[in-house]
């Protein structure tokens, strides 16, 4: 019946579909009575006239559409090489011809003036920008040839005046999904002058200015200076803005000026608009499309080993699966596939009950989270809860008469699976219960549960008492515990040792010890007496009177299980640790235990799964291989499952061949129907998780109602992703977003290979020159002889001269070393060969931002003469963390320290810093004829100085401000991001991702750092033509601020 609901509901919006305009008509641009845009991967062009074409056909995706000013031409960026390159087509149709060659994403932005070159902006090269951060605008002829980078800093979107003598341009790409933003990465407006070659800042406000577009007079460009996006307008000397455009709700996106300066059209409200610029007079463009489906609306999909979770039969003869939002019952020694649902909802998280007769599942077919029992065989399907809270773990008393379901209210209910009525076990703020396990005997239950320090304590509560009490059983441990398992005599669990992942085994004796677990002698007279008090089973008869009735079998008995509260916690111990730390557990009820240890093995990270002894003195492999995870043994206990990537295998306890579940099922997928579960269910999360039950005081029902209206339109990935992030956007907060696989994808075709050297055109000779070396790159060896100034002749035995794209040959190199022909002159008399390693992306990238920092510390020592030291945190992770107690020691000596966070987009390392930089010298430690050595060693008790800007976000945001609270010292630069939450992730139905912001993070005064910015003391902007000259303002001002607190 649910099947039938849902899908009537969807039919009713789609029937609508074919009397709306077509939506989610991308990225356009006019030229001349024709517009332009992306629809469906591809490009199209309207001429008002007849219907939309397509000017692009291919699997692959093509954005970003551009035409030449002269109207000759179309530009575009597209990955059908695998990643984005630039492509130019005939506007009337044609094939098209590629232009850029390299692996660093090159989206189109414009054109120059003449139609003769494309502008595209890319991250290939930020030796210019000031830091290897940010991507540059280049320029690259129609006919082909070596991209030109642009003479200006951080760029990703502008536009020419008609004459071709000044740029606008945003440093960043435009930001339109978030509603509201206010500050420090907001985007800004510059105006670039090629005669005077001098950059103007032409706003400087908190929201946004996005995408500025030049005629002779006016820029015009996209503002919610008032909270909407729409048009405004400024003269090209600066004065103020003049409001153009007036939308209310939905604001404005996308905006593009054609050639001739008389229209912009623009993406507001998932369609196209007009503006006439003299008039201003503006209007939606209707536009009449005809096309096929993309991907076919209904598939059936096949999956044979892929699945989302999965629970073991009691017998261990099937496993339940989820898969695609579907639930069926794999046999593990042949027979038929049960399928238990079908239907457009989201079913998951199957629980076999202690008999396998009945299995438990979440479902969101009535529109929210709910409970459904149904039996094996698929029938007697019932709703068990009926609450507005999300579900997140169920589980079977072990006696099959209860269910204990732990709900996003913080709460653990206990219900009847008859009935539907329920208790409440646990209600508990801050954080729910977690990880729920069941007594053997069902009297008890066990769960972490988060105290006052966010860190998780383990408790057992009774299930059986009338008003229930909690017993804390590891309290206050220093870090998170994990993996609860409750057996007859023992509750095991994991413990983080280290607070970085190294969790240890331990276990809990649940009654009293009356024998040393310790002493072996104790443990054989342990042993003895538990075999005198085993009673003997009763004498039978061998045989039957006549006519006797046979003994009605009785009911499996409960093993019995027995809690001595008092003195529990002084029964923790400590089964094993290793040094790699143990990331899974595993046990079952007779106690066998197994855990799974990553561990590195040469160069790589092995993921292994051993048998553990309950004293922790046996240690044997079971099975090892890469992406192993999620452990469990089978009720019975004679097999253990894993997870290897979405494949499910089993394994004989002891060892032995691992056999793999094999199964082909098919699910039916109805993509519209699937794009409303998943939208809803974006939803839905955000309801329950979001860290601010007020939802930054939006209407939360209403966004829900307005989105949904707009989903018949939705016909592909790419649509719902726009719709869900925009939706998402309402809430005007960061860690957000919805992430998806493009359904317009192509095999890679090249990965970008480079020579650890820059080059750069000479015109005199016709030749490329070498223009820089990277310290410590592959052409940065004793056995290469390549010097700064050497003309390139050669790449792989293949002649380049300028202005040949050389990048096109590195792409396609097959031997991991190449051969490099240099002359130390034109003609080649000199000429030279060197055999290089090629690096890939990933190394460059490294190679640029050490060469940065290695230059700011250079900078910085001239300036102090050497009283100063510098490093650069560029992540708040374990890497960096490990990186900056090293770094600290190298500079202990210093009098004075900067610590950079600029361009550091989080983790959560801030309390270690904060730990360190508080250290305080209190003796010293001298050998005879020595020095004297400082205690602490490893802390800086110099003067400090933190710089900030506004690519400093999250956890590198929380840090400055506990720098500037705890008065360790100065911050310099510009007011941090604004974007701090903690925040999860969590998959959805199709693979999909969502980012869930769930906790907030505040000053100790109540401040809510989120949408804030931490402010410096001394405010210090870098300009870009200062950037481009190779000088850091913030950097110099810190080194003039600690010197001054030094004493020059």
């Amino acid at each position: 019946m649910r099947t039938v609901i849902v899908g009537l509901l969807i039919l009713v919006a789609i029937s609508t579909l074919s009397a709306e305009e077509t939506k989610f008509l991308r990225h356009p641009d006019y030229n001349n009575g024709r517009l332009v845009f992306s629809y469906l991967g591809d490009i199209w062009i309207y001429d008002g006239k007849s219907p939309a074409r397509q000017l692009t056909l291919h699997p692959a995706a093509d954005i970003y559409p551009r035409f030449s000013p002269d109207g000759k031409w179309v530009a575009f960026s597209s990955n059908r090489t695998g990643n984005w390159d630039v492509f130019i087509i005939p506007s009337e149709g044609g094939q098209p011809k590629q232009l850029t060659f390299h692996s660093g994403s090159d989206i189109v932005v414009t054109w120059t003036p003449d139609s003769k070159f494309v502008v595209f902006t890319s991250a290939r090269d930020q030796r210019q920008t000031g830091s290897p951060f940010g991507n540059s605008l280049y320029k690259v002829s129609i006919e082909g040839g070596l991209p030109e980078r642009l003479p200006i800093g951080v760029s990703s979107t502008g536009t020419f005046s008609p004459g071709g003598r000044f740029f606008a341009y945003n440093k960043e790409s435009p930001s339109y999904s978030r509603k509201g933003y206010r500050g420090s990465c907001n985007r800004e407006i510059y105006l670039y002058d090629f005669e005077t070659k001098t950059t103007k800042r032409m706003t400087k406000n908190d929201w946004h200015d996005n995408s500025p577009m030049l005629t002779d007079k006016f820029i015009f460009f996209a503002s919610d200076s008032d909270g909407v996006f729409n048009i405004w307008k400024m003269p090209l000397t600066g004065g103020e803005p003049i409001k153009v455009t007036s939308h209310k709700d939905d604001g404005i996106s996308y905006p593009s000026l054609s050639s001739d300066g008389k229209t912009i059209v623009y993406e507001q409200g998932f369609g196209i608009w007009k503006l006439d610029v003299e008039s201003g007079k503006y209007e939606k463009i209707e536009i009449d499309l005809r096309t096929d489906y993309r991907e076919n609306p209904i598939i059936y999909e096949n999956y044979n080993s892929a699945l989302d979770e999965y629970c073991p039969s009691p017998d261990g003869k099937s496993v339940a699966i989820s898969v695609h939002g579907e639930i069926f019952i794999i046999p593990l020694e042949g027979g038929r596939i049960t399928q238990l649902t079908d239907s457009p909802a989201r079913d998951r998280n199957p629980v076999f009950d202690p008999k396998g007769k009945r299995i438990a599942f979440i479902s969101d077919s009535s529109g929210r989270d709910e409970v459904y029992v149904i039996n094996t065989d698929g029938t007697n399907l019932k709703q068990i809860t009926n609450s507005d809270t999300r579900k997140l773990e169920i589980d079977w008393s072990p006696d099959g008469k209860k269910l204990s379901i732990v709900e996003s209210d913080h709460t653990l209910r206990i219900y009847d699976p008859e009935t539907g009525d329920y208790t409440i076990l646990i209600k508990h703020k801050p954080a729910r219960p977690t990880n729920i396990c069941w007594s053997p005997d069902g009297k008890w239950l066990s769960y972490l549960k988060c105290n006052d320090d966010l860190i998780d304590d383990v408790y057992i509560v009774s299930t059986i008492e009338k008003e229930p009490v909690e017993h804390c059983v590891i309290e206050r441990m220093p870090y998170d515990e994990a993996y609860l398992y409750f057996t007859k005599d023992k509750l095991f669990f994991l413990s983080d040792e280290t607070g970085e992942g190294g969790y240890a085994l331990y276990c809990v004796p649940l009654s009293i010890q009356k024998f040393d677990p310790d002493d072996p002698e104790a443990k054989a007279k342990e042993k003895e007496l538990k075999e005198k008090e085993k009673k003997k089973p009763s004498e039978k008869e061998d045989e039957k009177k006549e006519g006797e009735k046979p003994e009605e079998k009785k009911e499996e008995k409960l093993p019995e299980v027995k809690v001595d509260i008092e003195g529990i916690k002084k029964r923790v111990r400590k089964i094993v640790s290793l040094p790699n730390g143990i990331s899974a557990l595993a046990v079952s009820q007779d106690s066998s235990i197994a855990i799974l240890v990553r561990e590195v093995r040469g160069r790589d990270n092995v993921d292994i799964v051993y048998s553990v002894s309950v004293d922790g003195k046996e240690l044997k492999q079971i099975t090892s291989g890469k992406g192993i995870q999620n452990i469990m043994f089978s009720p019975d206990g004679k097999k253990l499952f894993y997870r290897v990537n979405e494949g499910l295998y089993f394994i004989p306890p002891a060892g032995g061949n691992a056999q793999r579940v094999s199964f082909n099922v098919s699910v039916k997928i109805d993509r519209a129907k699937e794009y409303a579960q998943i939208l809803r269910e974006c939803w839905r999360l955000m309801k329950h998780t979001f860290y601010d039950a007020g939802m930054h005081g939006t209407d939360w029902d209403a966004i829900q109602k307005k989105y949904e209206a707009v989903l018949p339109s939705v016909t592909d990935k790419e649509a719902l992703s726009v719709l869900i992030n925009r939706m998402l956007g309402e809430l005007n907060a960061s860690h957000m977003g919805m992430y998806t696989e493009s359904p317009y994808t192509a095999k890679t075709t090249y990965e970008t290979k480079f020579l650890g050297f820059e080059l750069a055109p000479d015109a005199e000779s016709g030749l490329y020159r070498v223009e820089h070396i990277y310290e410590y790159g592959p052409a940065d060896k004793e056995w290469v002889n390549i010097k700064v100034g050497d003309y390139l002749l050669s790449i792989d035995g293949k002649p380049v001269k300028v202005p040949d794209n050389y990048w096109e040959i590195l792409n396609h190199i097959i031997n991991e070393r190449v051969d490099i022909v240099v002359s130390s002159d034109p003609e080649g008399k000199e000429k030279r060969t060197s055999t290089i390693r090629l690096a890939n992306w990933s190394d460059i990238s490294s190679l640029r931002y050490h060469e940065w920092v290695r230059r700011n510390r250079k900078k910085v020592d001239e300036l102090s003469n050497g009283r100063i030291g510098y490093l650069h945190i560029p992540s708040m992770g374990g890497s960096s963390l490990t990186r900056f107690k090293k770094e600290i020691i190298e500079f202990r000596l210093k009098e004075a320290l900067i610590i950079d966070v600029r361009y550091n987009g989080g983790g959560n390392i801030d309390q270690q810093l904060i730990d360190i930089l508080e250290r305080r010298p209190f003796g010293r430690w001298i050998t005879r004829d020595s020095i004297p050595h400082m205690r602490p060693w490893n802390c800086f008790w110099g003067k400090k100085l933190v710089l900030i800007n506004e690519h400093s976000f999250s956890d590198a945001e929380i840090f400055p401000m506990a720098f500037k609270h705890l008065g360790l010292g100065k911050l310099v630069g510009v007011p941090t991001g604004g974007g701090v939450i903690a925040t999860g992730s969590y998959s959805l139905i199709d693979g999909s991702t969502i980012r869930t912001p769930y906790i907030g993070c505040y000053t100790l005064e109540g401040i809510n750092l989120e949408n804030l910015g931490v402010k410096p003391d001394v405010f210090v902007e870098n300009n870009p033509d200062d950037e481009l000259a190779g000088k850091d303002a913030q950097l110099e001002r810190a080194v003039a601020e600690l010197l001054n607190e030094l004493g020059k």
